[in-house]
């Protein structure tokens, strides 16, 4: 049986954690396929993302587009994500 002393119980966080973000992933680029553009005809280049355990298909932005075309990103390489969206695709996220 507990013993209530009728005060809220407070879980202890030191000064130094609470505002630390929670570490940006890390990924590695698993496949790489360049795309046209149905409607504007640019090139998209579509990337699938893996953490060893999930993989994610993904749709660089145009100036990440350009890595691809540079060699600054290729199959196998090994990234840190630093911003993404998430959207509805057929029904998935």
């Amino acid at each position: 049986m507990g013993v209530s002393t009728g005060r809220k119980m407070h879980a202890f966080t030191p000064a130094s954690h609470m505002h630390r973000r929670p570490p940006l992933p890390c990924c590695s680029c698993a496949g790489i396929k360049r795309l046209q553009s149905q409607d504007s005809g640019r090139e998209l280049v579509r990337v699938l993302l893996s953490d060893g355990t999930y993989s994610h298909p993904c749709l660089l932005n145009s100036q990440l587009s350009e890595l691809v075309a540079g060699g600054g990103l290729r199959q196998g390489a090994v990234v840190r994500l630093q911003d993404w969206t998430a959207n509805m695709v057929q029904g998935r996220k």
